[in-house]
């Protein structure tokens, strides 16, 4: 099974599916980027419309986001199960 871990920016459509048919597919404005992901020994599928590369120190791709105590988004998807 292959994990895609690397956050894919801004979409309009992500989708992942399986060899049994079930499909998840996340739909954007291309304001928003996915990931998909094993976290502790769960599938995580991570939404986010903020993000920062400050870790790689590269001028260009930080943001220097600041963290809120919350934060609101709305985001639509369409899942398909067996």
């Amino acid at each position: 099974m292959a994990f895609f871990k690397a956050l894919w920016i801004i979409i309009y459509s992500y989708s992942l599916s399986t060899k049994e048919n079930s499909k998840i597919e996340v739909f954007s404005d291309g304001k928003q980027a996915c990931r998909f992901d094993k976290i502790d020994g769960e599938n995580t599928l991570i939404i986010n419309d903020k993000w920062d590369y400050s870790s790689l120190s590269w001028g260009n791709y930080m943001k220097l986001i600041k963290s809120e105590n919350e934060y609101k988004g709305q985001v639509k998807f369409w899942v398909k199960g067996q």
